[in-house]
């Protein structure tokens, strides 16, 4: 049996989770809604927060950055 890779568009899943109405995700709930091992959340998650669309804010909890600040570092 092959191993194969997934891509997840960040920008995509960014856009979803500011379309639930709440400032925070948790890794579990990520990894419940890709279907995907907690630990491969925490991963993409912590990416996201590299790339400027999430902050760390504490165990497994992080802020989704607004649009107004997203755009700000797009454009930088």
């Amino acid at each position: 049996m092959g191993r194969f890779t997934v891509s997840i568009n960040i920008e995509k899943l960014y856009e979803k989770l500011l379309k639930r109405g709440k400032m925070h995700v948790r890794v579990d709930e990520v990894a419940g809604y890709l279907c995907i091992s907690e630990k491969s959340a925490g991963r993409l998650l912590s990416r996201m927060a590299e790339k400027g669309f999430l902050e760390k804010w504490g165990n497994g909890i992080y802020l989704l950055k607004t649009n107004r600040g997203l755009l700000a570092l797009r454009d930088s």
